[in-house]
């Protein structure tokens, strides 16, 4: 995980605190898979962080055993305070949906709609972290399916 600089030691503080307890354990475990999914994401070509947030945030959360969507926000702040993309998820917390994790994912969906430079991450997410497969099976399916349902162009071709 990347810390912006001049975070370092609030998060090496906020980590050692958290690690007294299971839950905070879960909670630093869930903070670093997310960004990790993300930073991959970004490494790959994807910048749009809210996009990607979308796509991993279950994932990241059923690694490191977090149920509670009160937890996520927890770790989103976190993230918004120490994080050099923290500003890009900004969008990803203000508009997220009511219920993170009792909806089931639906990558099928989100590979549909996400952008093509999140959709060329997909299989580099996939093979860095193995745990989003145990949450969403179909990720690599969805994403097959949703890159060989692109239109051929971006544009309709205009005839005369």
């Amino acid at each position: 995980m990347q810390i912006k600089e001049g975070m370092e030691q609030r998060y090496a503080e906020f980590t050692a605190s958290q690690n007294e307890t299971a839950e905070g354990q879960a909670l630093v475990r869930f903070i670093e898979t997310w960004s990790g999914m993300m930073e991959c994401a970004v490494k790959h070509g994807a910048e749009n962080i809210p996009q990607a947030a979308g796509l991993t945030v279950q994932a990241a959360a059923a690694d490191a055993g977090i149920t509670e969507d009160s937890a996520v926000i927890e770790g989103a702040v976190k993230l918004l305070e120490c994080w050099p993309h923290g500003r890009g998820l900004r969008e990803w917390y203000l508009y997220h949906p009511p219920e993170i994790l009792s909806a089931g994912p639906d990558t099928a969906l989100e590979s549909f709609y996400a952008s093509q430079e999140l959709r060329d991450a997909v299989p580099a997410i996939a093979e860095a972290y193995p745990c989003i497969l145990e949450t969403s099976p179909d990720f690599l399916e969805a994403h097959r399916i949703a890159v060989s349902s692109e239109p051929e162009y971006a544009a309709p071709a205009l005839s005369m």
